[in-house]
């Protein structure tokens, strides 16, 4: 997702050269929202770009609310969460489930697309953010953006699956030693799914009135205020959305 007044990046240490600097510059950003975590941002720092008011929030989440990392030092931790989980479904799990719950539980209470938010209404824009893939906690803030914007749930998860066309070759080499069966699990469309879904029956929920803790106002609530999808779709004209 790329427009005049948002990007959605991967890991902004992959710019090695000055061309890559300078068109990073030449982006005019006012923000960069980092949704990785501590121990990956500090592994791979972002370069320092002029006028970018710089932050990190990070967009996946343990079950006791602190930092999930995906660098070496948290893998210890992430197996732990795993471990966890099987023990509450009372059997050992595929990556693929354990992710899958994730997932649900992305869009909700999520600091992360909270800050993201908050940047959009307040007008912080062009504003860039990603993660270290730009595919898994980035494709899910772009396509909660492009929910809250009326996009159809349909053209939100092609523009998410539009990581498995540029990042191909990447793939292919994960899945090459992978069972038929295994890559079929590990198609990314199945998570975006798994959140689309969630929040397709949060509205209808709303809709009929029958209130929960987890409308679809909390996927982009911030401070005590909500923003309602309503309100930022009136500034959808100002967000250029390409």
């Amino acid at each position: 997702l790329v427009g005049s007044e948002m990007c959605k990046e991967t890991d902004l240490d992959l710019l090695k050269s000055e061309a890559d600097h300078a068109r990073l510059a030449s982006l005019g950003l006012r923000e960069i929202l980092d949704l990785r975590s501590a121990g990956e941002s500090a592994a791979h720092p972002d370069p320092a770009v002029p006028g970018a008011h710089y932050q990190r929030v990070c967009g996946m989440r343990n079950v006791d609310g602190t930092e999930m990392d995906f660098s070496g030092q948290g893998i210890e931790r992430l197996r732990q969460e795993k471990e966890a989980f099987e023990r509450s479904v009372g059997r050992p799990v595929h990556d693929f489930e354990w992710f899958s719950a994730l997932y649900r539980e992305m869009p909700f209470r999520n600091p992360a697309y909270h800050a993201l938010f908050a940047l959009l209404e307040g007008r912080r824009v062009p504003v860039l953010f990603h993660c270290s893939c730009g595919k898994d906690r980035t494709g899910i803030g772009a396509m909660l953006i492009l929910l809250a914007l009326g996009v159809s749930r349909a053209d939100a998860l092609a523009d998410y699956m539009l990581t498995n066309v540029y990042r191909r070759e990447i793939i292919e080499r994960f899945l090459a030693d992978k069972p038929a069966a295994e890559r079929d699990l590990l198609l990314q469309e199945e998570f975006a799914r798994f959140a689309a879904d969630v929040l397709r029956d949060e509205e209808h929920d709303e809709h009929a009135e029958e209130h929960d803790e987890r409308q679809p106002d909390a996927v982009i609530e911030h401070d005590a205020e909500p923003v309602s999808y309503t309100h930022l779709r009136a500034h959808e004209t100002t967000l250029h959305l390409v």
